[in-house]
């Protein structure tokens, strides 16, 4: 099971490697590029609501808003352990409730809710927690009024 580790390690690193070469290269479709690499979906911590939209060009992004709470955090959680089970193009960003401007922009009231973003950065969809059969419905619904 070492050896099958060790390859897993080794494609791992490839890909962070390949990340670093189109990062250096600066090309302009840096996100596509990076999902192109992934089989699986993405999560990232949010920095803004622009850098969430570049995701937004190859497929769903959905902004995860949580914060300190028990219910945040089996939340996260819960995402956490079906995340295989999500689309592979899909980009789920995490993002603090603190951050009252996105928070604002997206309508977004009470922590735990999810939105789905279209690549204006206008939110497409809101709900509130759930789990990953959730989400993946709600992606399915917004992927079909497209």
């Amino acid at each position: 099971s070492s050896a099958a580790s060790d390859v897993y390690k080794r494609q791992v690193l490839d890909r962070v490697h390949q990340a670093m070469v189109l990062f250096a290269a600066g090309e302009e479709e840096k996100p596509e590029a990076m999902m192109m690499m992934s089989a699986r979906a993405m999560r990232l911590e949010y920095t803004s609501l622009e850098d969430a939209v570049l995701y937004a060009e190859s497929g769903p992004v959905v902004l995860m808003f949580v914060d300190g709470s028990a219910e945040s955090m089996a939340l996260e959680r819960a995402i956490e352990e079906g995340f295989a089970e999500l689309p592979p193009n899909l980009v789920l960003i995490t993002v603090p409730f603190g951050e009252e401007v996105v928070r604002s922009q997206l309508g977004v009231s009470e922590p735990g809710s999810f939105v789905i973003i279209d690549e204006q950065g206008n939110a497409e969809m809101r709900w509130t927690g759930g789990d990953v059969e959730t989400l993946n419905s709600m992606i399915m619904k917004s992927q079909g009024s497209g």
